[in-house]
């Protein structure tokens, strides 16, 4: 796979940057997620969007030739895969930020067609378990800005025994979602997530599946939520770049299961065959 440093595409086995880049010192960068499908990035409006917003946060100049970067990647064979874009603000020493400079990197992760012909990159239904770890607080880092700097999440992955994504509760104790993903789950006939209230990360992932669950008319509330709630519910899912992952388990506890998982996870697929593939008919014609 190459990857894009500093305005060139390279080898990703080549891939340096200085190693007084802050981003690299400190985790001062931006980083987002964006999926490509059949070589082209999937809501790359709404990724721009949280890009700008993280950057605003951080007081790091948004680089305006983003989308340029990535058509400029994808146009030296990336077909299928995820980048991660950084933005970080560039090379400097000691905790005060000083001028920025900003550096862009892109890295890629290969991945196998997605989509309704495609598979995703997981072999089964989520794991989910209740870790000790505490999403660090909206009023220490704005839930808005996703950046470079996720301790938080390596912390509750490492935390993890026969499960795969850690349940990660906020400062009181609420559900804050996964260590990398959007815990959506059903009960009471409606679905349910973590409101933005908290310390909850306004992924795209999160707003895309919430917008196919309105397409089909299905009930959405945002609230507080225990985990006790999401060990009740009847199903839940993963909210991810790579899409929407069912969940079997929360601590331990099997999920009966329902007809909301397979509807969203079809909605996607559509979702992504329309947009990137030319095919299907798009649940989202109208959004």
């Amino acid at each position: 796979m190459n990857y894009h440093v500093d305005g060139r595409v390279v080898p990703a086995a080549e891939a340096t940057i200085p190693v007084d880049d802050r981003g690299f010192r400190y985790g001062d960068c931006v980083v987002e997620p964006v999926r490509i499908h059949g070589g082209a990035p999937l809501a790359w409006d709404a990724h721009a969007d949280r890009i700008a917003t993280s950057c605003d946060r951080l007081s790091i100049p948004c680089p305006e030739d983003l989308r340029a970067r990535v058509d400029d990647l994808v146009a030296s064979g990336v077909e299928e895969a995820l980048l991660s874009v950084s933005v970080t603000r560039g090379s400097g020493l000691g905790l005060t930020p000083a001028d920025a400079d900003p550096r862009v990197v892109i890295r890629t992760t290969g991945r196998e067609r997605a989509g309704v012909v495609g598979s995703p990159p997981w072999d089964a239904a989520a794991t989910l378990q209740t870790v000790k770890t505490r999403r660090v607080p909206d009023r220490s880092v704005p839930a808005d800005a996703r950046t470079g700097a996720r301790i938080d999440a390596v912390l509750a992955r490492a935390e993890l025994h026969d499960a795969d994504e850690a349940l990660i509760l906020d400062d009181k104790g609420d559900v804050s979602g996964g260590a990398d993903t959007t815990l959506l789950f059903v009960d009471d006939d409606a679905l349910h997530t973590p409101s933005l209230d908290g310390s909850v990360e306004p992924r795209v992932a999160r707003s895309l599946t919430l917008a196919l669950a309105e397409s089909e008319g299905v009930p959405v509330v945002e609230g507080s939520y225990a985990p006790a709630d999401v060990r009740d519910a009847t199903e839940a899912v993963l909210a991810t770049a790579d899409g929407i992952r069912p969940v079997a388990t929360v601590d331990g506890i099997d999920l009966p299961g329902g007809p909301v998982a397979p509807l969203l996870s079809a909605l996607y697929d559509r979702h992504v065959e329309a947009r990137c593939h030319g095919g299907e008919t798009d649940p989202l014609a109208d959004g």
